[in-house]
């Protein structure tokens, strides 16, 4: 009955360390043009960029930022855990780019803007890229 009861502490002790956890991918916004790009984002919590980038919160409302990326560059904004729904860094977001501005006024807008691939899926990591225009 020993054997049993050592066997059973042991199952329970070691399934926790068995167990998968979700993974982590970031979450970026990318520029693949010439031109330097500007960015304003309406951010939340989940809202975290990296210290290679100069982030101005707005002074009346600090959920607000801009902040500009240069060519070839790409700024990391958040981690997601597992999906991106959840996680998403920001909630509405206008990019300026010489030739165009790109607004996504919701959560959906925004989501709609990051890469996704030919199947119909998001592309892991989570990354808008801002490339140059077709001619």
């Amino acid at each position: 009955m020993k054997k049993y009861i050592l066997i059973a502490i042991a199952i329970f002790a070691t399934g926790p360390l068995l167990q998968s956890c979700d993974p982590t991918y970031s979450i970026s916004v990318s520029n693949q043009t010439s031109d330097q790009i500007s960015v304003i984002a309406y951010t939340n919590a989940s809202f975290h960029a990296d210290e290679t980038v100069q982030i101005h919160p707005r002074p009346d409302d600090p959920d607000w930022v801009a902040f500009n990326i240069n060519p070839g560059s790409t700024v990391q904004c958040g981690m997601a855990i597992g999906g991106l729904w959840d996680d998403l860094p920001f909630t509405q977001l206008i990019i300026y780019t010489p030739q165009d501005t790109i607004t996504a006024k919701n959560t959906n807008e925004v989501f709609a803007l990051f890469d996704w691939d030919s199947s119909g899926d998001l592309k892991i990591p989570y990354q808008i890229t801002i490339a140059k225009a077709a001619p």
